[in-house]
């Protein structure tokens, strides 16, 4: 047969076209089925694993894995084409999300949530999750809602915002002991990013708290209104003390001043005595009386003299005529 490739020309309506034509031959077209089945037999005769991955081997979809050291490592390993699968499992820390979740508050409020596990897949256990719960995802998150409205059911709505991480503390210790029993699965921790009640709750929320925020202020009100009254009241008892104070220190003083005065007279009194007993040494004793009658008398001329039996004399006539002076040539 003539393996040529004919081109041949056909003309449609008033414009001439090339059409070609291609014959082809068994062997190159067995060629062409021979290459294409070696490439996919080269390709179907190994696999590469990742370093957080393990393989789980299944011939003809039976899993054929048994134990866990007949896991597939990472790094490149043959297996037979087409008649062997591995099924790639990571064992790093796994992520799952379920974005609702409606269950009801002990105070029969609904609330609606978004719950994420974080989980781990022990390489120990991976055989006997695959071969007995090959389901395991649809179970952990069955176990997981499950235990999350278990918690939020022994809540309060109000308090739930409040105590959302000791809920999740708790969502996590149970899902993980009843999804370790079941599967094998480890849970590190489930979470509960966002939440939201019903309207008519909100609504009531909302009514209460703003009820909250008026009651707030006025107390606030009041409690300035106290501390003013306090800060009056202070003022007045400073200025009352300031008072007293000044009070005090004026009489204070004054007592100064008599006490001062007293020791003064004092000294004076002293000085007088030291100066009365020098004039007593200096005159005698037997001349002390006339000193003092005379240190009394203030110069004025006594009216009388005399006494007893003798004569009165009227002084005031005798002794301006003795003090009186002699007229000059007389």
């Amino acid at each position: 047969m003539d393996e040529r490739c004919e081109c041949n020309k056909t003309k449609f309506g008033n414009g001439e076209y090339t059409m070609t034509e291609f014959n082809f031959s068994p062997s190159k077209a067995f060629a062409g089925v021979a290459l294409v089945g070696a490439v996919g037999l080269g390709l179907g005769s190994f696999t590469i694993l990742e370093e957080t991955e393990r393989g789980i081997d299944y011939r003809l979809g039976e899993m054929v894995t048994e134990s866990a050291d007949q896991l597939r490592s990472q790094g490149f390993s043959l297996k037979m084409p087409f008649l062997t699968s591995v099924k790639k499992v990571d064992i790093s820390l796994q992520q799952a999300d379920y974005p609702v979740v409606s269950t009801y508050t002990r105070d029969n409020q609904v609330i609606t949530a978004s719950l994420t596990v974080m989980y781990k897949m022990p390489e120990g256990e991976l055989v006997s999750i695959f071969k007995n719960n090959p389901d395991y995802l649809s179970k952990l998150e069955t176990t997981v809602m499950d235990a999350a409205k278990s918690a939020l059911g022994r809540q309060e709505a109000q308090n739930v915002a409040q105590n959302r991480e000791q809920i999740m503390l708790q969502v996590t210790e149970e899902t993980g002991k009843q999804v370790k029993d079941l599967l094998g699965i480890e849970v590190v921790a489930v979470k509960m990013p966002n939440f939201d009640f019903d309207d008519d709750f909100e609504r009531a929320v909302s009514k209460a708290a703003n009820a909250k925020a008026v009651l707030d202020e006025k107390r606030t009100e009041l409690e300035q209104q106290r501390v003013e009254k306090d800060k009056t009241i202070v003022t007045a008892e400073g200025a009352n003390e300031a008072k007293k104070l000044e009070a005090d220190a004026a009489a204070y003083q004054l007592q100064k001043q008599k006490e001062a005065e007293a020791i003064g007279n004092l000294a004076i009194a002293q000085a007088e005595a030291e100066g009365f007993l020098k004039i007593v040494e200096a005159i005698g004793q037997e001349n002390i009386a006339t000193y003092l009658q005379t240190s009394k008398w203030d110069g004025s001329v006594p009216a009388v003299s005399g006494g007893g039996a003798s004569t009165l004399v009227d002084m005031r006539e005798i002794v301006p005529a003795i003090k009186a002076p002699k007229a000059p040539g007389k």
